[in-house]
């Protein structure tokens, strides 16, 4: 535990100018924070309409195969022909939905920066995802394909909770 927020360390909530310590959620009192079995990101195709930053929350098959038609089927790049993208989800990433389920945070800002998650925290009516979105720095001039953003997915036991994501900043 004391290992793990030496790393993290302490972000600053950007709503509420808050100090975020992982674990503990002063509205619910004393929380767990949950294991995340797997996690990875990629690219993903996003309509115009979409937030900068959003999030998914996957159950089920249906869903999982929705997500997945907006993943690009071949890498972006500039060479041509290019390879075909080696996302999981596309490589036949098989889910246990009866066990577990999707977090995911979508950015759709840029196409090189993601937003990750850093942490989930159960807590006594709610589950709560905290993510960070790190600033774009040099990557803000480089060419972006437009309608392309990234995705952070987590992997973590099925619950039925209702579960809120919040982002923070780094200090």
């Amino acid at each position: 535990m004391f290992q793990r927020i030496s790393i993290i360390g302490f972000l600053v909530v950007s709503s509420g100018c808050s100090i975020y310590n992982p674990g503990v959620n002063p509205s619910e009192g004393l929380s767990h924070v949950i294991r995340q079995h797997d996690l990875w990101d990629g690219m993903i195709y996003f309509h115009p309409e979409d937030e900068e930053i959003s999030s998914l929350v996957i159950r089920d098959q249906v869903d999982l195969d929705a997500f997945c038609a907006r993943i690009p089927k071949f890498r972006i790049q500039k060479k041509y022909p290019s390879s075909p993208n080696d996302d999981p989800f596309l490589n036949g990433r098989v889910i246990d939905f009866d066990r577990h389920m999707l977090l995911i945070s979508i950015r759709t800002s840029s196409m090189y920066s993601w937003a990750p998650i850093i942490d989930i925290v159960k807590g006594k009516e709610s589950i709560t995802v905290y993510r960070t979105v790190p600033q774009v720095q040099d990557t803000i001039r480089y060419a972006q394909m437009e309608g392309v953003g990234t995705y952070h997915v987590s992997v973590v036991s099925k619950s039925s909770m209702p579960i809120q994501f919040q982002t923070v900043d780094l200090p």
